[in-house]
């Protein structure tokens, strides 16, 4: 939660909305005083809470400066699971003989990652625009890693599962390093 409020994923729209109000959240610049910097918290907060984002406000002026700042830590924590599910996918074997792909001078062409996923969602998945901008980024992320690897994308280092194992290795190591200690 942040600033007392249930804070839900992160949806398509919801990015959409962060990108246009240039937020520090999805990679925005920081603002450049102590009020803007509310406001952006404010809005990221009313988005990811379904409050309106006076209410937020009013939460937001009554809070101290040590729940400000781990309501902070709250939005960039939520916002980072939408990202969670991300996977690098490496492209099918080319059959022999074909010339290479085009080499492209950026990964979204200037479109924008949103935009990408977006369409994905529209044309891979056949979601209509309203279900595609309701669907949190996390699943969409799933939802296109999945069809491309049905396509005969492959995984490109870590899958989930190895991640995950990877993970409790790290935390077992720390914890016997703990325990020796």
């Amino acid at each position: 939660s942040a600033l007392g409020l249930a804070l839900g994923p992160l949806t398509m729209e919801g990015w959409l909305a962060l990108l246009a109000a240039e937020s520090v959240f999805v990679g925005g610049d920081m603002p450049w005083n102590p009020e803007a910097e509310q406001r952006q918290l404010a809005h990221a907060v009313s988005l990811l809470s379904g409050v309106d984002f006076e209410s937020v406000q009013v939460r937001l002026m009554s809070c101290d400066e040590t729940e400000v700042v781990l309501s902070g830590h709250a939005v960039n924590a939520r916002i980072a699971e939408a990202w969670a599910t991300t996977v690098s996918l490496k492209p099918p074997p080319r059959p022999a003989n074909t010339p290479p792909p085009p080499v492209r001078p950026s990964r979204d062409g200037g479109l924008g990652l949103w935009t990408l996923l977006y369409v994905a969602l529209l044309q891979d998945l056949g979601m209509s625009r309203a279900e595609a901008r309701a669907c949190p980024v996390s699943e969409a992320h799933l939802l296109t890693t999945a069809s491309r690897f049905r396509e005969g994308w492959d995984v490109k280092g870590y899958n989930f599962r190895e991640q995950e194992i990877l993970a409790s290795e790290e935390q077992g190591a720390e914890s016997g390093e703990e325990e020796s200690a």
